[in-house]
């Protein structure tokens, strides 16, 4: 279960409704493997399978939307004291998310929660001190979140000491104190560190360990010390997730600097992460942070593509086509975009959410619409072939897509009947592919 845990990173701390839109359609197919996993690990009573179960189903994610299943399996974890599962069922009764408001319901479980809190438990200590910051179905107490905190913090809770370093390092709450943000992500960073890889706080590990580099290799809030900052992407590429690491990159790459994200995807990419190699493929054919080099972005798109990701197949096929960091070659082009199409009906195959298979499907259109047009042009080591380039709009036009009709019928008025014949029973032979 390692793989897809961090899936779920966002979601340990509180419930969510995410529209269908949010994740990709690999992710949708890491979803379908993520929840065959968990059942069965759920039915062998394991209470973690049971609450991520219960997320699974209220969601709709890598299975039908099934809200009485999910409520079945986050009741399971949180008898088993599954704190995150309480403080879902908080959620789920006190905004009626699938069922009735039930206020009764939600204060049992809030009461159970604080009274676990108060015996000193670390983990339902920095439970309830997120509700009570946010003020989610309790009153809003600040000096209560961080007594809380602190508590939990002082007991080696990762989550509660990277929750703190925040709450100093970027003064939205609490007046803006460097000295403790660093005492507090550097605990976290380490407390993460020290444990086994699949600790569920290691997410958060990294992304204390990056803001300690980034706030060492910048002088914020800390004199300057490279050796320092070097240290903690040491310590990242060592022990951090692949997935997380893939993960925190992408929030580097919005929120921090190309640099920063380049470092942690080239770790998850030599780690063999195929999204993460696509990635760094994107970054140096786009040359963010980094001089544009094609050479460097067809190095990683292989790598990626080897492990069947559409997408790096696609920029193959595309970067063939343009003659970007490789001599044009459209017989290569159309090999490549031939074999991103594979994957994306495999996604479709796999694929339990209708929304997702819907976006898939435009993709494998566009493919086969840009199949089309590259054989009505020929040139560049393939000849040009109107049969092939009817059949591939023809099939596009089939799955969809309104401007290939057009197309397709002035290839037809180039070509005899024997021609649109032959044309015609390729694209019986494509569709059925």
């Amino acid at each position: 279960m390692k793989q897809y845990i961090a899936l779920f990173a966002c979601l340990l701390l509180f419930f969510v409704m995410p529209a269908a839109s949010v994740y990709s359609a690999d992710s949708a197919v890491e979803y379908e493997a993520l929840f065959k996993e968990t059942l069965e690990k759920a039915k062998n009573d394991d209470v973690t399978s049971q609450y991520l179960l219960g997320h699974l189903y209220l969601q709709g994610k890598g299975v039908k939307k099934d809200v009485e299943s999910g409520l079945k399996w986050t009741i399971s974890a949180a008898e088993k004291n599954k704190f995150a599962a309480q403080v879902n069922l908080i959620e789920i009764y006190s905004q009626g998310i699938g069922i009735p408001k039930d206020e009764k319901e939600s204060q049992k479980w809030i009461s159970i929660i604080t009274d676990h809190a108060d015996k000193g438990n670390a983990e339902a200590q920095y439970r309830l001190g997120l509700m009570i910051k946010e003020g989610e179905n309790v009153p809003q107490n600040l000096p209560e979140t961080i007594r809380l905190f602190t508590l939990s913090a002082n007991s080696n809770f990762t989550q509660a000491q990277y929750a703190l370093g925040e709450m100093y390092d970027e003064e939205k709450v609490v007046p803006q104190n460097y000295t403790e943000a660093i005492k507090w992500y550097r605990l976290a960073a380490e407390n993460g560190y020290n444990k086994p890889v699949s600790y569920d706080g290691d997410d958060l590990a990294i992304r204390a360990g990056i803001r300690l580099y980034v706030m060492y290799s910048t002088g914020i809030g800390v004199k300057k010390d490279t050796k320092e900052a070097d240290k903690w992407i040491s310590l990242i590429s060592k022990q951090g997730k692949t997935k997380s690491l893939s993960s925190e990159a992408d929030y580097a790459l919005k929120n921090i600097t190309p640099q920063l994200a380049i470092k942690l995807y080239r770790i998850a990419a030599e780690r063999g992460d195929a999204e993460a190699q696509n990635k760094l493929g994107d970054i140096f054919k786009q040359g963010r942070g980094v001089p544009q080099n094609f050479n460097e972005a067809i190095k990683w798109y292989r790598s990626s593509a080897k492990q069947g990701d559409s997408s790096a197949l696609y920029e193959l096929g595309n970067m063939y086509r343009k003659g970007e960091g490789v001599s044009k070659n459209l017989k290569e082009s159309v090999r490549y975009l031939e074999k991103a199409i594979q994957q994306h009906k495999s996604k479709i195959a796999n694929n339990t959410d209708n929304y997702m298979s819907s976006l898939i499907l435009g993709q494998i259109r566009s493919l086969q619409a840009l199949i089309g047009f590259i054989y009505g042009q020929g040139g560049s080591g393939l000849a040009k072939d109107y049969v092939k380039a009817y059949a591939w709009f023809s099939v596009a036009t089939t799955n969809g897509n309104e401007t290939t009709k057009e197309h397709m019928e002035a290839i037809a008025s180039k070509m005899n009947h024997s021609q649109i014949e032959k044309a015609q029973k390729l694209a019986t032979e494509l569709w059925g592919k």
